[in-house]
């Protein structure tokens, strides 16, 4: 019958030492080693921890039916549309005929998911440039607990007469700087255009953590004047999912750092183990060696 090689297991010697001399020296030496080259390695190659994640979520947004429309002809004082009743204590008139403001959850999940806003006017001459602004309650509540006042704003200049505008865009979440995981960001700052000139609001707007923007905005203009025809700006704003930028917690850092050392540290204690092994059988660092059978025998 024929005999074939099937298990092997390796032989355990042991290496006694005196606690003051050179071989001890030398296995001290492998020992900081192999503990801090990982620790070096892993932070010049950029760091264990995390400085900053990014996550997605859906957020919840709700039209708060509060705006400011804002058009500029030739030679005429501007047109304004708008929920403010009044500018730095001047009443405002709205000259819009027509206002339509609809929400719609397409898909029945709770949450909103794009926002139709079109206004009718009338005008004498053709509108050269608009600012449309609206504002929103913002709330995100998976990872990080934000509820904030987004205000958008809408720039246009009209290089040709037309009689419809529409536009379309992305509701997104600007960023001034990154989160924090256990903090919870709520804004109350008020944006009554009577507290504030339209400069100091975007500008106040522009300084705030986080803020409204409308980005991948898409414009498309019906091109004609009719004066007995109503002027028509329609907008659709879809309520985007959000990507946070947020600084991880304690546990989140440990999570993913632990697992950094110990990949490039069972590497180096591997190799430490064999050259230690290699010095001691021949006999390069002196030793005291045991067998298994002289441990069996005591």
């Amino acid at each position: 019958m024929p005999i074939i090689d099937i298990f092997s297991s390796d032989v355990r010697y042991l290496y006694r030492v005196r606690l003051c001399s050179s071989s001890a020296f030398c296995v001290l030496i492998a020992f900081l080693f192999s503990v801090l080259t990982p620790l070096l390695f892993v932070h010049y190659a950029g760091g264990y921890w995390i400085r900053t994640r990014t996550y997605w979520e859906v957020p919840d947004v709700h039209f708060k039916h509060k705006y400011l429309l804002l058009i500029e002809q030739d030679n005429l004082d501007p047109l304004i549309c708008s929920t403010f009743s009044h500018y730095k204590d001047n009443p405002i008139k709205d000259h819009c005929s027509i206002v339509k403001v609809k929400e719609v959850d397409r898909d029945v999940n709770g949450l909103q998911d794009y926002l139709k806003f079109e206004v009718e006017l009338y005008t004498a001459k053709p509108i050269r440039s608009l600012i449309l602004l609206l504002f929103f309650n913002y709330e995100l509540k998976e990872h990080i607990r934000v509820a904030v006042e987004a205000m958008t704003i809408i720039e246009y200049t009209v290089s040709q007469n037309i009689q419809e505008l529409y536009f379309i865009g992305d509701l997104m979440l600007r960023q001034n700087n990154v989160l924090y995981h256990d903090e919870m960001y709520l804004d109350d700052n008020s944006t009554d255009i009577n507290d504030f000139t339209l400069v100091n609001l975007l500008t106040e707007n522009a300084n705030r953590l986080l803020s409204g923007k409308i980005s991948n905005l898409k414009v498309l203009p019906s091109l004609g004047f009719i004066k007995d025809e109503p002027v028509k700006i329609k907008v659709e704003i879809v309520y985007a999912s959000q990507p946070i930028k947020y600084q991880p917690g304690f546990w989140e850092e440990i999570k993913w750092g632990w697992m950094q050392y110990l990949s490039i540290f069972v590497i180096v204690i591997y190799f430490a183990r064999k050259i230690l092994t290699r010095l001691f059988t021949s006999k390069t660092l002196r030793s005291y060696t045991v067998t298994p059978w002289h441990l069996k025998a005591h």
